[in-house]
């Protein structure tokens, strides 16, 4: 499977994914490299990660002018397209309707070897994380349901279609998924097998979304206005960026501009944790970070993490992983 992508407006931005055809390449083959191309006020970069049935982009573009780009593959597949901070539009070649995707929310389509377009709007640092999959692939996980039979038939009839309707938020799930599939913290010889595994627990989490807003049991479309989730959503990107610092539940209201009742309620409709467990996690995996790959000691990490006693840190850290850190650390290792 290969995958041409060009720019239409502007024109000059392209290029084509170095997949071989399933057949012909080895099943543990994985490519991982970066491209960058900059052209008439459009900075385009990607990272691509790719075995013969996977091909994972993550994409940032700084656009001071929208971007059309037109995509085509040379069989059949599924994209996976998880948009991190911005929005865009599809149209497929074989129909007229434009499907788009708004910030924080993700869908999934399938789409003939037909050329398909992308548009984009202006903005800087916008994020997207796509994951085209072979359609062989796809059909060997997509479950025997009724709910996902009219999908299934379009895919068997050669039609574009999406999953979803609607784009569906992104979970706190979705979001570690991608992040663990960018980090790749796998042994070489396994990380074709440690990609596959990732990107099939991202279809079981799209399926198992997907059945529960068909069942109608979802808490994500419970009435939350999308203007205020696209605010916890921005609050949670601020949140990431600067997780060593100690926030109040008001000064966090103040940054995303609602009122903490609503900052508490709706981040644990969006992400299915209240926002100090999601905080407390976070400060608590990049501690493991620390004391494992950076080698630093446990003062040295309660500093960081601006935790004046090294006993509470000591203690939180046992209470989240099961161990003490300094334990943790003499048995942890990551593979590099």
């Amino acid at each position: 499977m290969k995958v041409s992508i060009n720019s239409m407006s502007p024109k000059g931005i392209n290029f084509v994914s170095t997949l071989e055809d399933a057949k012909n390449a080895e099943r543990n083959q994985l490519k991982d490299f970066c491209r960058s191309q900059e052209l008439d006020g459009v900075i385009d970069q990607n990272r691509l990660i790719a075995t013969a049935d996977i091909l994972v982009t993550h994409i940032l573009i700084s656009a001071k002018k929208a971007i059309r780009f037109e995509i085509v593959g040379t069989r059949p597949c599924i994209e996976m397209c998880f948009y991190l901070s911005t929005s865009a539009s599809y149209e497929a070649a074989d129909s007229s309707t434009l499907i788009t995707i708004d910030t924080g929310h993700h869908n999934l389509f399938h789409f003939p070897t037909l050329p398909y377009q992308n548009f984009w709007p202006t903005g800087e640092a916008q994020e997207l994380v796509s994951i085209i999959i072979s359609t062989d692939l796809f059909m060997r996980y997509v479950p025997n349901d009724n709910a996902f039979f009219d999908f299934k038939e379009h895919i068997m009839g050669g039609q574009t279609n999406t999953l979803f309707k609607q784009s569906a938020p992104i979970t706190l799930h979705i979001h570690h998924l991608l992040t663990e599939i960018l980090k790749m913290e796998a042994y070489p010889e396994l990380r074709h097998m440690y990609l596959e595994s990732k990107v099939i627990e991202l279809l079981s989490e799209q399926f198992r979304q997907y059945l529960e807003l068909q069942n109608g049991t979802h808490p994500l479309y419970r009435a939350i206005p999308s203007e205020e989730r696209d605010r916890i959503y921005q609050l949670k990107l601020y949140i990431d960026k600067h997780i060593t610092t100690l926030f109040s539940l008001r000064e966090l209201a103040d940054q995303a501009g609602i009122s903490e009742y609503y900052l508490k309620k709706h981040f644990k409709l969006c992400y299915g944790v209240s926002i100090h467990q999601y905080i407390h996690a976070e400060r608590m995996k990049l501690a493991k970070i620390l004391l494992l790959r950076e080698g630093m000691n446990i003062n040295e990490v309660a500093t960081f993490l601006n935790i004046t006693e090294t006993t509470n840190f000591v203690a939180a850290f046992k209470k989240h992983f099961g161990l003490p850190p300094g334990k943790f650390q003499k048995q942890g290792l990551l593979p590099h």
